[in-house]
């Protein structure tokens, strides 16, 4: 027998090995070496599961999008060559069932989409290749009634009740004559997918035995200005929000929903409730909001952020005609709040219950073919179970497309404590953790991992790193099959369910060493390639929580040091820095070296330089085995661009000769290792030199670096270009900065496009386009968190601008205040202007009153750029 097997092997890796997929031993198991999207039936089941959670999520035309891919997939008949054994068979069997499924999904998709002559066509095929199928002959008259054809809707009923009374000898079932009957009245709701209020969520079905609560909540905001929803995790607050915005939307109203879970200030929170109504959030997005007039502000799940008891406060204050709709665990606790708890689903119906009628709807979605005919009373007892909480309910129903009714009845009999006992607790934070440590406790050790560490990531995970994270290709499937997890999203990320993830805890060691594994191999790759700040970006919640992490666990030099990039693309430098001191304060002197260089390097930008401290733990890192990283490398670069600033040409020289034996062998750490050689060229008074060089940098980083570092190096070769009269060609590079910013996060870098920017605007004779964005860093630099020498430059043009503008008075203070922050920063205040703007600057210092407004500017900057972004803001 093993002989005979090892031959069948021996075969099949031929097979195998000419399309690249192996096979692997371990011990007497032998596994496929690939992925779950190498094997075509996989990767079908995959984008099939995709394309319902899309339906689900009222999103019909990405959905459409992956059915169609992966109905491409089955071509032929299933499983074609094989003999087809028992296993085989049931496997071709499942395969089928899911295979229709998806075609019946497809219609839907159709028509929802909006087109319907398409899903006629479609629906049409499913009845041709099985006539005894309702729900094919259902999808047919759905198709045709909304694709303007009642009356061909009404024959094909009468086709099918024919068909199924010649053939099996039984009438339709009381599902197709309800759907006659609609088709007569028509009553059939048009299924396309409807703009709703902007930022909102709108239930893609109705809601099941919530119609009064509804009308109470419109009432509700009709007369309120707070009304908060409340109730337990799980209870469905956030889709009952959502159908009520629907009926606002519906009525006219103007509503603005913003998810709290996503909010990081009450800043942000208002500016997105701006944006959602289409207000500029310029200035006070607060003020904006209260001349705004009526409209309904919506806040969903507001406990996730702390302060909102004193953004609500504020925002009823200032916007007397706004109405707040919240929902949270708990009432928000102010004066004029109305508090309406949301009590879970009704389960005592004579006739079929709204909870039962929900189990059954997540049934079909799951199995549009499953027969539930004779389990009423365990749908019943699984409501009862559930304590109707709807999503108690989902999960219980995700579970039927491995099981049946009666088996999960048994299961959760057989569970030490029943469902309804748990539910039954009044906390609101502890509303469904039995449901949740049920389903978990039915997926597999690794999905159970996966799930753990995702949760700890609190937030969504991109699909990169939850492949990283995952130990099983079928541990993602696992959990989105259960109703753990929710995705993937249209950016390709996943979220563990916040009730879920609640109802967990605190998650293992197991997971947070997991988590902070793969957010170590993201910023710092096993194979020494240089970090994807995009990855990074895409994950920033799981980023952020692996610091915490590795903090926590005494050993802040695993991540912390390696992480400047990240601070820099997502604008989070104060962070960063207080994040670094604190670790220092405890660091084993094994990672004291590594932290002091991340600190050094960020705290010249935000204007605390300490150029002797950052060159100590440079020299002190030569000992390291890091030292030729991209850290080390961004150290002696900055110290490098810090002398060339101050015009210390030969200190400048020296760091950048560092940095280039620093960045060996690697090209792309040695292009910017460039940068510090182009900064000290330009200063030296070599403009051409630098040019040679930054291109040189430029090309290397276009062919393997990353966006951010590109605009870097684009952005210093503006200035020697503008000084050589290259114009045309300073131009180019902004606009590649520009377009670059547009497709990629930037963080702190966009400060440096806007200034150069207003450079070439300035060179080019184009004084009022120079202002604006010479206006915009200014306007920038506290929102991410740093001052560089940009802020000079936009000072600079500032004052050229203005001088070309005929506003002599101006020009002359920001030219002071430049010269001001030029100094405080280390920067040699006389910095050489270019050729092209010598004409300009004569002409500002022979201005009159000139040197009583300069000190004006010089004594006071940053009073200066207050009053001058308060001005632009009224203007």
């Amino acid at each position: 027998m093993h002989n005979a097997l090892q031959v069948h092997i021996s075969g099949l890796r031929k097979i195998l090995d000419a399309v690249g997929i192996g096979i692997v031993r371990e011990g007497a198991t032998y596994t496929l070496g690939c992925s779950i999207s190498d094997v075509d039936a996989g990767l079908f089941e995959a984008l099939v599961t995709r394309a319902q959670s899309l339906l689900r999520s009222a999103d019909p035309d990405q959905a459409l999008d992956v059915l169609e891919r992966a109905l491409s997939l089955a071509s032929g008949p299933l499983l074609a060559g094989l003999d087809l054994t028992p296993a085989l068979d049931q496997a071709r069997r499942a395969i089928a069932e899911r295979l229709l499924a998806a075609r019946r999904d497809q219609v839907i998709a159709l028509f929802r989409s909006g087109r319907a002559d398409r899903a006629v066509e479609e629906a049409r095929a499913l009845v041709a290749d099985d006539p005894l199928d309702e729900a094919s002959w259902s999808r047919l008259m759905a198709a045709q009634y909304h694709a303007g054809q009642p009356h061909a809707a009404l024959e094909t009923y009468q086709q099918a009740r024919r068909t199924l009374l010649d053939e099996l000898g039984v009438e339709p079932s009381p599902q197709l004559a309800a759907l006659q009957r609609d088709v007569l009245n028509h009553r059939l709701p048009s299924p396309v997918t409807q703009p709703t209020a902007r930022g909102a969520v709108v239930p893609p079905t109705e809601l099941l035995g919530r119609d009064d609560l509804i009308d109470r909540v419109l009432q509700a905001v009709d007369s309120h200005r707070l009304v908060t929803l409340h109730g337990l995790g799980g209870i469905g607050k956030s889709a009952l929000c959502g159908a009520v915005v629907e009926r606002l939307g519906a009525a006219s109203r103007r509503v603005a929903a913003t998810e709290f879970m996503r909010v990081s200030s009450p800043h942000h929170a208002l500016e997105s409730w701006c944006r959602a109504l289409q207000l500029s959030s310029d200035g006070d997005p607060a003020a904006v909001l209260a001349a705004a007039g009526p409209c309904v502000l919506v806040a969903d799940n507001a406990e996730e952020f702390e302060g909102f008891a004193d953004l609500a406060t504020d925002l009823l204050q200032r916007a007397p005609e706004a109405t707040l709709l919240v929902t949270a665990r708990q009432p928000v606790g102010l004066p004029p709040e109305l508090a309406i708890a949301e009590p879970p689903l009704p389960m005592d119906s004579d006739d079929s219950s709204p909870a039962e009628r929900l189990f059954v709807r997540h049934c079909r979605r799951m199995r549009p073919d499953i027969d539930l005919d004779g389990a009423e009373e365990d749908i019943r007892e699984l409501c009862r179970l559930s304590g109707g909480l709807p999503l108690a309910i989902e999960l219980l129903a995700a579970r039927v497309r491995v099981s049946t009714p009666a088996r999960l009845v048994e299961q959760l009999r057989r569970s030490p404590g029943t469902l309804a006992t748990f539910t039954a607790n009044r906390d609101p934070r502890r509303s469904i953790p039995d449901v949740v440590a049920w389903a978990v406790s039915n997926c597999s050790p690794e999905a159970q991992l996966l799930l753990g560490a995702m949760a700890e990531a609190a937030g969504l995970v991109s699909g990169r790193l939850v492949d990283a994270l995952s130990r099983h290709p079928d541990a993602l499937v696992e959990l989105v099959d259960a109703g753990l997890v929710t995705g993937p999203t249209h950016s390709d990320h996943f979220l563990v369910l916040p009730p879920v993830a609640q109802a967990l805890g605190g998650s293992d060691e197991a997971a947070r060493d997991a988590l902070l594994d793969a957010v170590t191999d993201l910023v710092r790759p096993p194979d020494g390639a240089q970090p994807s700040v995009q990855a990074l970006v895409d994950d920033e919640p799981a980023v952020l929580r692996a610091v915490a992490i590795s903090c926590d666990m005494g050993h802040p030099g695993v991540l912390l040091p390696w992480l400047e990039p990240f601070w820099l693309a997502t604008a989070r430098i104060p962070e960063g820095v207080r994040v670094l001191r604190g670790a220092l304060a405890s660091a084993h002197p094994d990672d004291a070296v590594a932290l002091r260089i991340a600190l050094g390097g960020l705290l010249v930008l935000t204007g605390e330089a300490d150029p002797p401290a950052l060159e100590a733990a440079l020299r002190a890192a030569e000992a390291t085995p890091w030292y030729h990283s991209r850290l080390v490398v961004d150290g002696w670069c900055t110290l490098g661009c810090l002398h060339a600033a101050a015009l210390h040409v030969e200190e400048a020289a020296r760091c950048a000769g560092q940095a280039m034996r620093a960045a060996e062998p690697d090209p792309v750490l040695e292009a910017l290792a460039l940068g510090c050689e182009v900064a000290t060229a330009d200063a030296e008074g070599d403009p051409a030199r630098a040019v040679e060089l930054g291109f040189r940098a430029v090309a290397t980083l276009r062919r393997s670096g990353e966006p951010r570092d590109l605009v870097v190096a684009l952005g210093r070769l503006v200035e020697p270009l503008v000084r050589l009269g290259r114009l045309a060609q300073a131009r180019v590079n902004v606009d590649e900065m520009l377009e670059l910013s547009a497709r990629h996060p930037m963080g702190t870098a966009a400060v440096h496009v806007a200034a150069d920017a207003a450079v070439v605007e300035l060179a080019e004779g184009q004084p009022a386009a120079a202002l604006g964005m010479a206006t915009t860093v200014l306007s920038r630099l506290d929102e991410v968190g740093c001052h560089t020498g940009h802020e000079v430059v936009a000072m600079r043009c500032l004052a050229l601008a203005h001088q070309q503008l005929g506003h002599a008075d101006y020009a002359a203070r920001f030219l002071g205040a430049a010269e001001e922050v030029a100094r405080r920063s280390g920067r040699h205040p006389e910095e050489p202007w270019a050729p092209v703007f010598e004409p300009m600057l004569r002409a500002l210092l022979e201005a009159p009153d000139f040197d009583s407004n300069h000190l004006i500017g010089a004594a006071d900057p940053d009073g200066l750029v207050q009053r001058w972004l308060a001005f632009v803001s009224e203007a």
